[in-house]
């Protein structure tokens, strides 16, 4: 699934940017529909879903959910050759796209982020690569934990009796949300529109290639180690999805070294 290339900023120094919306750009529609519901497996840790009811939820209730930060927040894009330019961002998890606000207070996207060497944002460092944002989540010299996050629409569900909502058929076609109004034209009378917080979590390997952060793809990144390593996960109840889970694998990883 992934397999991206770590990349280095060429030696251009652009910052150019385009002017957006801060609303929402093409999302590409997953689904999952599964003995009657709603399949939410691998959603951000702890975070439910995100319901936004055509009849009763205010336009802006989804675009208060999208966003990693509750503000924009201050942060700087690093350049190679260690160039910088600060400013305050945002990341929206449903676009993928990290926007900025300018000297001019305009809502802003990089339209070039492949040149970037890192983005931070706060405390936070990510890395574009292969057209998406990596969230660094460890800091060790080499091998750390990434995630990519997002939020991802899976379904409708229809209002049944006694005022419950239940799963209706899955849609696997694509459509453009470019706010929350057209969310609401899409659906029916009283129907809810069911998004998901979804973490990918990826492991870098010597030469900073990432991979999907499984079994077989920590073996391959500690071989030295895979006895010991086969032994730990003998051992524990292990959740490649959690990130609890992987931080504690990865630092017993890190300490046999």
């Amino acid at each position: 699934m992934f397999n991206i290339k770590k990349k280095t900023a060429p030696g251009r120094k652009t910052t150019s940017a385009q002017k957006t919306c801060i609303f929402f750009y093409v999302a590409t529609i997953f689904c999952c529909f599964f003995l009657g519901c709603f399949n939410v497996s691998g959603a951000q840790d702890n975070q439910a879903p995100i319901v936004v009811n055509s009849v009763n939820d205010q336009p802006d209730k989804l675009m208060n959910r999208i966003f990693k930060y509750k503000n924009y927040t201050a942060g700087k894009v690093v350049f190679e050759g260690n160039q910088a330019i600060e400013c305050k961002m945002n990341y929206n998890q449903l676009s993928g796209k990290m926007l900025f606000i300018n000297p001019a207070d305009d809502t802003l996207e990089f339209i070039t982020p492949d040149v970037f060497d890192i983005v931070i944002v706060g405390k936070d460092s990510f890395y574009f690569n292969d057209g998406i944002y990596l969230e660094q989540v460890t800091h060790y010299p080499a091998n750390n934990l990434f995630v990519n996050q997002t939020v991802k629409f899976i379904g409708k569900e229809k209002k049944g009796a006694y005022g419950t909502y239940s799963s209706v058929a899955a849609i696997s076609s694509s459509s453009t949300f470019t706010n929350d109004s057209q969310i609401t034209a899409f659906l029916g009378v009283d129907e809810n529109a069911v998004f998901t917080y979804r973490n990918t979590y990826l492991i870098a390997d010597k030469t900073d290639d990432f991979l999907i952060a499984n079994k077989k793809n920590f073996l391959k990144v500690f071989p030295v180690h895979e006895k010991e390593i086969k032994n730990y996960l003998d051992q524990q109840h292990m959740n490649f999805n959690k990130k609890g889970d992987l931080e504690k694998l990865l630092k017993y990883a890190q300490s046999l070294n």
